[in-house]
């Protein structure tokens, strides 16, 4: 769900982004300059985390000094999946991305298999690896910075 507050919309590039779905730890600030006028626009966006682009996991795997991830199947301990693998730290299983459906499966056994606060960083870096790649397609410039609540700040300058 993309909730936008009254009066504001949402530039295409993040439109885009959104498709392939980004996370809630996300936040964006947009800077747009329009005939040498420099406005801020700023957004909160809270939506479901679909993980859909290879390039995107692939690239948070590097940036988390993980293996790289592969395409296979694999047994978790109800059954088998098959997608993109990604082995987290101390995870008995590997998180399989089903690209398709935007779906992770996984099973680390209610944390008891695997730190849920690995998988949650992942997906937290693959929304940053996603929005960045949607946004230097279009030609934007971007800004990062980590907050100290662990929250990440992009900031996308869309000139126009």
């Amino acid at each position: 769900m993309i909730k936008i507050l009254p009066g504001f919309t949402l530039p295409k590039l993040f439109k885009s982004a959104f498709e392939y779905g980004l996370h809630t730890h996300v936040f964006y600030i947009v800077q747009s300059r329009h005939k040498g006028e420099s406005n801020t626009m700023s957004h909160i966006v809270q939506i479901q985390t679909e993980v859909r682009d290879p390039v995107a996991v692939s690239s948070a795997c590097s940036r988390l000094s993980l293996p790289a991830p592969t395409q296979r199947t694999v047994r978790l301990f109800n059954g088998e999946v098959s997608g993109l693998a990604v082995e987290l730290p101390g995870w008995r299983y590997p998180v399989v991305c089903q690209l398709a459906s935007g779906q992770l499966q996984y099973d680390n056994y209610e944390g008891r298999w695997g730190d849920q606060a690995h998988l949650n960083k992942f997906v937290q870096i693959y929304c940053v690896e996603k929005a960045k790649l949607e946004a230097r397609k279009a030609g934007h410039c971007i800004n990062e910075r980590t907050l100290q609540d662990g929250s990440i700040l992009i900031q996308v300058q869309v000139n126009s």
